[in-house]
């Protein structure tokens, strides 16, 4: 595998997801130790390197740019990925850059990018001088439906699990209830702009996703074994505990009231009534 020399991926710092595989990257010999910078320090990088006019700030935080110091040029998003993993994989490369992956790999990226404060957002959201990606509507409603969809369809598969305690569900009521509790808290943060709400129910229905990803493990052990219904209610139970304390944090970060992680507890109650009523 050779290594991309005078290669620098400038990246979003306060992403997990960005740190963990550009430090992959280098790990791996992909790159060479300088072979990454954070982007509030691109202008300032070591070893003599002197960043590209060309270089374009607003593109680097929707897109990660990997500057060439050979050439003098920044490339941006799916190409920097591409280029990176093409020099140590030329096959792979060549395969990527067919316009029939290549399409779909710049949609499923810019998929991620633009949502990926609400997938895994910092301790401080958009604060001053950050990496933040411009908002983007279409992605930010996109990521909002399809992460509605997965977690209503692995809440419905779970169920079985917790009958007869509670009854059996379907994925058309989950779907359901889900839109509800989308609806009913875009009615309790309706006061806020369009685009902060559109933050919080994206950090919300993150929150109801890595709950519904949780109970995978518990679904994988109840396919091989027979377990008690009590013992996948009191996961389903340490489930929901952690979903209410990541809920907390998020509301605090985006600076909404308090009252919004209330109602949001208060309205599975109300759902949950009315399944056991």
């Amino acid at each position: 595998m050779e290594t991309l020399r005078n290669h620098t991926l400038v990246y979003d710092s306060d992403c997990p997801m960005c740190d963990l595989y550009t430090k992959g990257f280098i790990n791996t010999g992909m790159l060479d130790t300088n072979g990454r910078v954070q982007y509030g320090c691109a202008r300032a990088l070591s070893a003599g390197r002197q960043m590209p006019v060309s270089f374009n700030n607003e593109r680097a935080r929707d897109q990660i740019a990997l500057v060439d110091y050979d050439n003098g040029t920044v490339i941006y998003g799916i190409d920097s990925l591409i280029r990176i993993i093409g020099h140590s994989f030329p096959w792979v490369g060549n395969i990527l850059n067919l316009r029939l992956v290549k399409v779909p790999l710049s949609i499923f990226y810019s998929f991620i990018s633009y949502n990926r404060k609400v997938i895994a957002p910092p301790k401080v959201f958009e604060k001053r001088g950050a990496c933040t990606p411009a908002y983007h509507t279409g992605y930010r409603i996109a990521y909002i439906i399809v992460a509605w969809l997965l977690t209503s369809l692995i809440l419905a598969n779970y169920t079985p699990t917790l009958y007869p305690i509670v009854p059996v569900s379907s994925f058309y009521r989950e779907f359901v209830i889900c839109a509800g509790q989308i609806i009913f808290q875009m009615v309790i943060v309706l006061t806020m702009t369009r685009v902060k709400i559109l933050h919080y129910i994206g950090s919300m229905i993150t929150v109801s996703l890595i709950g519904a990803l949780l109970l995978l493990p518990m679904m994988i052990v109840t396919s091989e074994i027979t377990v008690s219904p009590i013992v996948s209610l009191l996961w389903f139970g340490v489930v929901v505990t952690f979903m209410l304390l990541i809920h907390c944090r998020r509301v605090k970060m985006l600076g909404i009231s308090p009252f919004a992680t209330v109602s949001w507890v208060g309205y599975r109650l109300i759902v949950l009534w009315i399944i056991l009523g």
